[in-house]
């Protein structure tokens, strides 16, 4: 499925090229895009898979991100956020604090739960891209919840990702 979003990307930015071309033959045209994925980690019950993505279309910079999946090695289903949190708006809650705690983010941040996010030892770290709420020059701002911030909010069984 990669390999088609891939090659459909490729056929699309060159039929783009060939039109440009024609109407701008003096003008240079510099587009990349790199992409890669690697299993990342991989725990008693899960894996997570990272896709890294670059793009350059011109401008001041390209722009890059990261996106992980987490997969239930049991079952082989992607774990989602609403696997593991019983209660968003309370996740939410946690979130909000800790966004506005953090100096890379903007303060009026409209803080919202990433669909992209890491199980680390103890917790869950989730991700937001470069721009979603803070300056580019801030990168991916990563927020880390504890277990024992999560506590109250988990769904039944959910700790098994960290035991």
């Amino acid at each position: 499925a990669l390999d088609h979003v891939y090659h459909r990307l490729a056929d699309d930015c060159a039929d783009e090229f060939t039109t440009f071309g024609l109407d701008a033959p003096d003008y240079m045209y510099m587009h990349q895009h790199f992409i890669s994925g690697e299993v990342f980690s991989v725990g008693e019950d899960y894996m997570q898979y990272v896709v890294s993505s670059y793009v350059f279309t011109g401008g001041a910079h390209g722009y890059s991100t990261d996106c992980y999946m987490t997969f239930d090695t049991n079952t082989g289903d992607r774990i989602t956020v609403d696997d593991i949190v019983a209660d968003r708006s309370a996740l939410l809650d946690l979130l909000t604090a800790k966004v506005r705690a953090d100096d890379r983010a903007f303060e009026d941040a409209e803080v919202f739960i990433p669909e992209v996010f890491l199980l680390d030892e103890g917790g869950i770290t989730f991700i937001y891209d470069p721009y979603a709420i803070g300056c580019y020059a801030s990168g991916a701002i990563d927020i880390t919840l504890t277990e024992d911030e999560l506590d109250g909010i988990l769904r039944p069984g959910a700790k098994k990702y960290w035991e």
